[in-house]
């Protein structure tokens, strides 16, 4: 993924990082769509050095699915006593059961009902030895103490959640563990450090490409106005008509490649008429050049023409005559014809 760092994003690059370091560090992200939550958490996990575990809610997933997926990272933590990073989005929920399954894990670091038979052997052969370690006798339940123990030191959630709707509201109610064992960061509006930032990144790219050579910082400051006047209106609107409109970074990248995407189809037109021209002027100037050599090839054909019109002139002349002989001849047969018949 291509990332324009600007100081808003590396502030909250250090947020996560810092709320991950820490022991049971888990993090709330609260922010419109497109405001860098997802992809400024995978930096940050990249740079504890953390896996990065994530679902993909796909057609046909369900909650057995999601009971895996659960089970999966939780034994990566546990058995396999590894750091994890578990990012979820608020639109990957397709059940409110999935966030009652994130609240137990915040809280107590299970999920009940998840564990079968051979997991559970799994679990036994890998903690048994912690509780040799603390002196505590390697029974099932001091065993899968110790195997809490090292999942909620392992495990670190990240809730990508956007503040909007009623349906926000009514989820921190019903889990208040999400906030009691979160750590929140807030994802404002982009400064406007940042949209140039972004902007001048989008297409610095393609600056050859889009032929905007020289052009990039008008441009940026073009879209960075159109932006903040949205922000603008938008504000206006609420105080005077008392209706939300959301200006979100994600309306900000869509513009950029609008307007990209726009010039690119230009350009193509452009390229296609001005083909057509070339192509055009090259027939005219064919066409020239032929009439050119029309015109030289006619006036050295012209002593020729008119050699052969003079001796068509004599031609028709003679047969005239001759013609005028026959008809004489003709007369004469045709007498000598009706004498005979007599």
């Amino acid at each position: 993924m291509k990332l324009v760092m600007f100081l808003d994003a590396c502030e909250h690059i250090a947020r996560i990082a810092r709320i991950l370091r820490q022991p049971f560090g888990n993090a709330l992200l609260f922010g419109v769509g497109g405001s860098g939550r997802q992809s400024l958490s995978k930096m940050a996990t990249f740079l504890s050095n953390y896996k990065l575990f994530t679902i993909e809610v796909v057609k046909g997933y369900n909650m057995k699915t999601w009971r895996e997926d659960i089970k999966k990272m939780l034994m990566i933590c546990g058995v396999e006593n590894k750091p994890l990073t578990f990012l979820y989005v608020d639109t990957q929920i397709i059940a409110e059961n999935m966030l009652e399954d994130v609240n137990s894990i915040l809280n107590s670091g299970d999920v009940t009902n998840i564990y079968q038979e051979k997991d559970m052997e799994d679990i036994m052969a890998a903690c048994k030895a912690d509780c040799i370690k603390k002196g505590l006798q390697p029974n099932k339940m001091n065993i899968f103490t110790q195997y809490l123990i090292r999942v909620k030191k392992n495990i670190h959630i990240i809730l990508a959640m956007s503040p909007i709707g009623e349906m926000f509201m009514t989820r921190l109610r019903m889990f208040p563990s999400l906030i009691n064992c979160c750590t929140i960061d807030w994802f404002t509006e982009w400064p406007e450090e940042a949209l140039v930032g972004v902007g001048r990144g989008q297409l610095i790219d393609q600056e050859q490409e889009l032929k905007i050579e020289g052009k990039i910082n008008q441009l940026v400051d073009m879209f960075k106005y159109a932006h903040k006047s949205v922000e603008k209106i938008s504000k206006r609107y609420l105080q005077e008509l008392r209706r939300y409109n959301y200006v979100t970074p994600t309306s900000y990248l869509e513009l950029l490649n609008l307007f990209k995407s726009i010039l690119g189809e230009k350009n193509i037109e452009l390229k296609i008429q001005i083909e057509r021209l070339r192509n055009g002027l090259d027939k005219l100037i064919q066409a020239n050049v032929a009439v050119e050599d029309m015109k030289i090839r006619l006036t050295k054909m012209q002593p020729e023409l008119a050699k052969a019109s003079e001796e068509t002139e004599q031609f028709m002349q003679k047969l005239t005559v001759e013609k005028e002989q026959a008809d004489e001849k003709q007369r004469i047969v045709a007498n000598e014809e009706k004498i005979a018949k007599q």
